[in-house]
């Protein structure tokens, strides 16, 4: 990272991420920090936030299929949790979509991620000040399913490690933006083995962030001035079509692609290497990618 990018990076994150950022540069640790520290991330401590993003993502895809196909109840259904076994591709630090899943009656959640600390998820810490406040949130907007001492013995029993060995094991995969992180090298290897879990009748649904998250400035900050054949950062700055076609190559079936968000860009100080990409491609900021394993009829 140039001197530059670095400063915009820092003068553009709060000071607790900057906090963070150096901590982590310190103890040289190159993985994401998903340590007790989380507690301080309002990030990830944000419960009203988890909720409401699952469902407005829900509404955007459930409209879009609804309107196109006049099959609005049928096709929400498949993302319903009741009873299936879910997959999240890269939960983050305190279990991702799993509680939602879990409250809403899932038969077992497994999880890929790598940083998780399991020590810090079943931590008092974490119980108190996260799964407690979130049981609350839960029971609010959907009504009293289960006691909490339920709800975290769940949490803590159904939420597992995957190994990507159970063929044709897992109903629904989601993730929220992680495919852009997955280096070029891997992402086929993870979709492939994502194909190879889930069942045929089996979705997915990923929220992919194409943005620069940050780096440079908001939107796309300088992503569209450095050269694309490079990685940058911890993005591999695949673009909408581009994963779409990987997705596609590894025998699933994308039944909608929802540009979610857009930004806009400065075609003047495009590099060179993103010059051959169409306008909307470039545009695309969050993209919603929903399919299945089987072509639906």
């Amino acid at each position: 990272m140039d001197i530059r990018t670095l400063i915009n990076k820092l003068w553009n994150s709060p000071p607790s991420d900057v906090f963070m950022a150096m901590k982590k540069r310190l103890l040289r640790r190159d993985h994401w920090n998903y340590s007790i520290d989380i507690l301080r991330s309002k990030k990830h401590m944000n419960t009203v936030y988890l909720i409401d993003r699952w469902e407005r993502l829900l509404r955007i895809i459930d409209n879009q299929y609804g309107n196109e196909n006049n099959a609005e109840e049928k096709f929400k259904s498949k993302f319903s949790f009741r009873n299936k076994t879910i997959l999240e591709l890269g939960c983050g630090p305190v279990l991702g979509y799993a509680p939602l899943a879990i409250y809403n009656g899932a038969k077992e959640y497994y999880y890929h991620e790598p940083s998780l600390v399991r020590s810090v998820v079943e931590s008092n810490e974490v119980k108190e000040k996260y799964y407690r406040p979130l049981y609350n949130e839960l029971r609010s907007n959907y009504g009293e399913k289960m006691s909490f001492d339920i709800f975290y013995e769940k949490i803590i029993t159904l939420c597992i490690p995957t190994n990507f060995e159970r063929q044709d094991s897992i109903d629904l995969i989601i993730s929220n933006s992680v495919l852009e992180h997955i280096p070029r090298s891997l992402i086929n290897d993870i979709l492939s083995s994502l194909f190879f879990v889930l069942k045929v009748d089996g979705y997915f649904f990923h929220s992919v962030d194409f943005s620069s998250h940050g780096i440079g400035g908001k939107g796309f900050g300088s992503m569209y001035s450095s050269n694309r054949k490079k990685e940058w950062e911890d993005l591999n700055l695949f673009r909408m079509s581009e994963m779409v076609n990987l997705i596609e190559g590894n025998g699933f079936n994308i039944i909608q692609s929802t540009v979610y968000r857009t930004a806009n860009i400065e075609n003047e100080s495009l590099h060179e290497s993103w010059k051959g990409y169409l306008n909307d491609d470039l545009i695309a900021k969050t993209v919603l990618l929903v399919g299945s394993k089987k072509l639906i009829r």
